[in-house]
């Protein structure tokens, strides 16, 4: 792999990514605002260069991971004022379409390309090479992205132009968020019925009415386990994009504004750093009056 990668956020997704690229032999850096665990960057081979304009000038693709809209103009407010010339800039966060295309015509103009190239997954999915990519841009540059993409992806879909891979994980993710969900309310009503959590399980994972993570998250859907491979923080937040993204296309869904409270009621009782597969557990809990 000759292209040299810059991972910009290392929350836990942009860790992963990073430390997934790193370990598949690219030659990767990390820098984030916060700055960058030195200790965790060398042992795994990861450069860590203490200003952004550092980064940009010794890799070639500049990959952002970001937790929110804010957070993704803040680095490109700082971004197009670097050298940007033969490089590609490829936003991997879960944000509003319009946020990238609004730096669009200045990081071309600054010589680079640019991509918006959604992860689908959670970290360790990524850490698995397992993870999805949906990318939205020019196909010359998709091209020269896709090699790094299957690095981490082993589902790469290129759907269009900039913007149309974060509207592909938006559709995506609304399905998602919705059966979780919809998840909480069959639990709910087969715990008023008397059925016990675990055999409401056995019978959803055994039958078509489970998805590829149902059978995985079972435990911490019971309460077994309390390991986040993904938080509910962060599902809220990203729902709240859908919900805004929904409301300027003019789509009503009330499915997903119902997701949306849940998680919310969620994580504002607390559990903001836990699973996001506990908040549909939590109607099994005698003890939660919150869902």
């Amino acid at each position: 792999m000759n292209e040299r990668v810059g991972v910009v956020g290392l929350g836990k997704m942009g860790a992963a990514l990073a430390a997934r690229l790193a370990e598949q032999g690219c030659s990767v850096s990390g820098w984030t605002r916060s700055g960058v665990d030195v200790d965790w960057a060398g042992a795994r081979g990861i450069g860590a260069p203490a200003i952004l304009d550092d980064l940009v000038a010794e890799v070639d693709i500049v990959l952002l991971s970001l937790f929110d809209d804010g957070a993704v103009a803040a680095v490109l407010d700082r971004l197009i004022t670097c050298d940007l010339r033969g490089k590609l800039v490829v936003d991997t966060s879960t944000v509003n379409p319009a946020t990238l295309k609004g730096y669009a015509d200045w990081i071309t103009a600054a010589g680079a390309g640019v991509l918006d190239a959604p992860v689908s997954g959670w970290p360790k999915v990524v850490s698995m090479g397992q993870a999805g990519v949906f990318i939205g841009g020019e196909p010359v540059d998709v091209a020269r992205f896709v090699p790094v993409a299957e690095l981490f992806a082993n589902r790469v879909f290129h759907v269009g132009p900039l913007g149309q891979g974060l509207a592909a994980k938006i559709v995506n993710n609304i399905m998602l968020a919705s059966y979780w969900q919809s998840l909480r309310e069959a639990l709910g009503v087969g715990r008023s019925l008397g059925l016990p959590g675990e055999l409401m399980l056995d019978i959803l994972i055994s039958g078509p009415a489970a998805n590829g993570a149902l059978s995985g998250k079972s435990e911490i859907i019971l309460g077994k386990e309390s390991s986040a491979s993904f938080t509910v923080a962060g599902i809220a937040k990203d729902l709240g994009v859908f919900c805004q993204v929904a409301a300027q296309g003019g789509v009503a869904t009330p499915a997903l504004q119902a997701a949306l409270e849940s998680f919310t009621q969620f994580r504002d009782a607390g559990y903001a750093d836990r699973d996001f597969a506990a908040m549909p557990g939590a109607i099994l809990k005698d003890s939660n009056d919150v869902l």
